[in-house]
């Protein structure tokens, strides 16, 4: 998922420089608490994607700062198995029985969020998320790297071309 604010397009794709928002003061807010291992990894990830994009990382001068959150929630898959058993050339009574199934599960679904913010207004400008089934592991840099490049490859929005 991308969203963007369409009044700030062209503000976006002038962005040259970028930090990251300050984590300490997002804790209150946040429902699960990450690792500061996991933590290190996502900044580390996002930080190699946006320069690998061209941008400059400037604390104390970023046109725009980053923030990250991750989101857990309890899923539940359904499947439903149908088993036939029995000699159908029998014929009555001895036909076909059908029996149904349904099996439950829960698992954890995660969602990791990235948050571009305008520094003078303070304002969200840019999200991108990405929701996927968790591991029983904390996740390694690998994977981490993986889902913020490609939250990551649709930012900054492209232009839109003028209608002729």
């Amino acid at each position: 998922m991308i969203d963007y604010d369409r009044d700030a397009i062209m503000e976006l794709n002038s962005y040259e420089t970028f930090d990251l928002a300050p984590r300490e003061n997002e804790k209150e807010f946040r429902e699960v608490v990450l690792s500061p291992i996991v933590d290190r990894r996502i900044e580390k990830a996002i930080v190699e994607t946006l320069e690998e994009k061209g941008f400059v990382r400037n604390p104390g001068g970023a046109e725009f700062m980053v923030s990250f959150d991750t989101i857990t929630k309890t899923k539940t898959s359904v499947e439903a198995f149908s088993i036939s058993t029995g000699n159908s050339l029998r014929g009555p009574p001895y036909g076909t029985i059908e029996t149904s199934t349904i099996s439950t599960r829960d698992y954890e679904e995660g969602t990791f969020i990235i948050d571009i913010i305008d520094p003078i207004s303070d304002e969200l400008v840019w999200r991108g998320a990405l929701s996927r089934r968790l591991d029983k592991e904390a996740p390694d840099q690998e994977k981490i790297q993986q889902i913020v490049t490609t939250i990551l490859d649709r930012f900054p929005p492209l232009l839109e071309s003028p209608n002729p």
